[in-house]
């Protein structure tokens, strides 16, 4: 999944079209700007926190996402990025998951990109702290859950 297609899938497509210059370059994880400056800002020189809140104000109104990297069940090594997104005081309004990435750096990575591109939409990190937690550790459950009825080990046993 694209960065691109994560803003969309967490209701930010409107604010792409503001952007035009934005290309998501798969093969690095990052996003190109046509303002070279803009490409030297990251947050990984920081201990990036597993944790992010950002927020954004527009007509008055405070737009919220919650993001957070979590391992996966199973002691395999994988994790997942969880994300919430809506109106600040109010329920989420959309759930995401992205993943699996091969260890916490990988996700990271990732993470780092997303939020840099929110960034440029506005959005500012939050040192709020975070409202929708229980949304998204449901969501974690409910990957871990499907990943641990697909899991190997099971064998198929037609009735004789």
């Amino acid at each position: 999944m694209t960065i691109r297609r994560i803003l969309v899938s967490l209701g930010l497509q409107e604010e792409l079209f503001f952007y035009p210059q934005f290309k998501d370059n798969e093969s690095h994880h990052r996003i190109e700007t046509a303002s070279p400056g803009l490409n030297t800002v990251s947050l990984r020189g920081a201990a990036m926190s597993r944790n992010l809140c950002l927020t954004r104000q527009c007509l008055g109104l405070v737009t919220r996402i919650e993001c957070a990297i979590r391992p996966l069940a199973g002691d395999t090594g994988m994790w997942t990025l969880l994300f919430a997104a809506g109106m600040a005081g109010e329920q989420p309004s959309a759930l995401k998951a992205q993943g699996p990435f091969p260890g916490p750096n990988a996700a990271e990575s990732i993470l780092d990109t997303i939020v840099q591109a929110l960034t440029l939409h506005g959005y500012e990190l939050a040192d709020d702290p975070q409202i929708w937690c229980l949304h998204m550790q449901a969501q974690l459950r409910e990957i871990n859950g499907g990943r641990c009825r697909n899991v190997g080990g099971f064998e198929f046993r037609p009735p004789h």
